[in-house]
């Protein structure tokens, strides 16, 4: 489903393995952008949102703390887990999979347009973690995120994910995986590494050419990644 209004990842990002600080400074950005949306267009507010610098930020212990104590962090840090270390949590296996990218796709959205007028760009790492975890999910699982699967490891992706199906996350395929998801799991910076992965003489990378988009089955990419690197296997 085309969605005008999805979430997408820029086209020149670096798709590198996202550290737990940069996670942090990136669920700051989130959780604070989102307060200075409501706060500015209080009465007692300056009538202005506007997004803080991150970089000069410096992450005291008290600030750690504010950002590892909300619902947004509580998400992101498990998904980030999942996506680049390969362990399903305790928290993973809790939550209802649909409430967390539901909302996690609703406050993004909130703030994305705030991002893209005053050229902040500090979304990314959220937004690699989870599209990489839903990948994963796919990969390890086979899961059909419109019709769902029977993951006994992750109990709330059996039904359809309607945030997905609804096209909010425009680069996550439901069933195939796409570019940038075999990217992202390969661990590599450059999407093109994949790309170029088609045309190469030996064993070029099969692919699926449908509906205007270009996709790799989980059977295909599972082959490809165990000769990756930078590919992190599912930890049991």
């Amino acid at each position: 489903m085309n969605n005008p209004f999805a979430i997408t990842l820029r086209s020149k990002t670096d798709l590198s393995p996202v550290t737990l600080e940069q996670l942090r400074i990136s669920t700051y950005f989130v959780n604070a952008n989102l307060k200075e949306l409501h706060e500015s267009n209080l009465i007692s507010g300056n009538g202005l949102p506007f997004i803080e610098s991150i970089e000069s930020r410096n992450l005291t212990p008290k600030l750690i703390q504010e950002i590892e104590s909300s619902h947004t962090w509580v998400y992101v840090q498990a998904l980030w887990t999942y996506a680049e270390t390969g362990v399903i949590s305790e928290n993973l296996t809790s939550f209802h999979m649909e409430d967390v990218i539901s909302a996690l796709t609703q406050w993004i959205c909130a703030i994305l347009p705030m991002c893209e007028y005053q050229g902040e760009y500090a979304l990314d790492p959220v937004l690699k973690v989870v599209i990489k975890a839903l990948a994963r999910m796919k990969l390890e699982f086979g899961v059909d995120f419109e019709s769902g699967g029977d993951v006994e490891a992750i109990p709330s992706i059996q039904g359809e994910l309607i945030t997905l199906s609804s096209g909010w996350w425009s680069q996550v395929a439901l069933k195939h995986l796409t570019v940038l998801e075999l990217a992202l799991l390969a661990g590599i910076k450059n999407i093109n590494t994949v790309r170029n992965a088609q045309y190469v003489k030996e064993k070029p990378l099969e692919v699926i050419k449908e509906d205007g988009g270009v996709f790799i089955s989980v059977e295909v990419a599972r082959e490809w990644l165990a000769g990756r690197r930078g590919f992190v296997a599912l930890k049991s």
